[in-house]
């Protein structure tokens, strides 16, 4: 299987990333990359939305996490948040590879090869920590599953 399989989300295989600059218009707005609109995304139901919104999308997926993890929520927003993130992150990951683009058809190009985000930042839930301290427990990979699941409907869209 490790032959058959996307471990990691550099060289060439980059573009699965969410930090990978491309145009992603959700809501109304022009981003970066996937992760500074689903950063913005986090705050959409709060009273200053739009404004808040406003700051991730000029800025890169790095500086959006950055911004996503210094603007704080309160605890039933996170709660709220945490129920809908998977959705969220669904839809933007299809309008990144939407059908037709160069995108999609990079993504079908991997075929049948199984998808894992793995990663260093101990990130368990979107992909899978390769540290000293999480190796023994692998992570979720949420994301590698959206991003298969994604390429198996443009395939059998075609």
């Amino acid at each position: 299987m490790s032959d058959n399989t996307i471990k990691e989300f550099k060289h060439e295989y980059f573009f699965l990333s969410n930090m990978f600059p491309c145009s992603v218009v959700y809501n109304g707005l022009k981003y970066l990359c996937a992760e500074s609109a689903f950063q913005a995304a986090k705050f959409d139901n709060l009273f200053h939305a739009s404004t808040t919104k406003m700051r991730f999308a000029n800025i890169d997926g790095y500086a959006a996490r950055v911004l996503g993890k210094n603007l704080k929520l309160s605890a039933s927003e996170i709660s709220k948040w945490n129920e809908r993130r998977n959705t969220v992150m669904e839809e933007i990951l299809r309008i990144k590879f939407a059908k037709g683009t160069e995108l999609a058809n990079r993504l079908i190009d991997t075929a049948d090869v199984h998808i894992i985000e793995n990663n260093c930042w101990h990130d368990q839930y979107w992909g899978n920590c390769v540290c000293p301290r999480h190796e023994a427990t692998p992570g979720k990979n949420k994301l590698g599953e959206l991003l298969m699941k994604i390429r198996q409907d443009l395939l059998s869209n075609q």
